[in-house]
């Protein structure tokens, strides 16, 4: 049995062996053992990435696929897309005047014409980030931690400030150690 090495075709990239016992090398990696041999190069070598797994892509790391999305990934290739995901900052939630009621409501406790009720602005907001913000697998990793540890701003003491205030906790440390 032969193994075949092949490289894809990148810019000062090549093949380097380490003095050892080729002819009986298994694959496979074994912890503290180097391999015998690697590709050595300035830059990873990129992987042709059709359309059909930059979508796959898309849609399990994001709130859904878009042409630009997998336009990106397949221009920077899965790990190239996913480092930038990650160099950009993250979208939260504005609830700074909601911490005023009288921003919402008169002084009789009617609600004030607003563009949303009071109880709806912070998970309108969440849902818009959802939809449309860049940082979509921060986001999509956030939702995901939010579905373990599970707040609500209706029926509990954390009201709708509470919310914006645990959802930029996990849109800031989500994705931190």
């Amino acid at each position: 049995g032969g193994v075949t090495l092949s490289l894809y075709p990148c810019q000062d990239a090549h093949a380097a062996y380490r003095k050892g016992r080729a002819h009986r090398a298994e694959a496979g990696t074994i912890d503290g053992v180097e391999p015998l041999a690697g590709i050595v190069g300035s830059e990873p070598c990129p992987k042709y990435i059709d359309k059909w797994v930059a979508s796959r892509v898309v849609e399990q790391t994001t709130f859904g696929p878009n042409p630009e999305d997998e336009a990106e990934i397949r221009r920077l290739g899965i790990e190239g897309w996913v480092d930038e995901q990650l160099a950009r900052p993250p979208s939260l939630i504005e609830y700074e005047d909601l911490m005023c009621y009288s921003n919402f409501f008169t002084e009789q406790g009617r609600h004030k014409p607003t563009e949303y009720p009071y109880w709806e602005k912070v998970p309108i907001q969440i849902v818009d980030r959802f939809v449309g913000a860049p940082d979509q697998l921060r986001l999509r990793v956030s939702w995901a931690l939010s579905q373990l540890v599970v707040v609500s701003s209706r029926a509990s003491n954390i009201q709708e400030i509470g919310t914006g205030v645990y959802f930029n906790m996990l849109q800031q440390t989500g994705l931190t150690n």
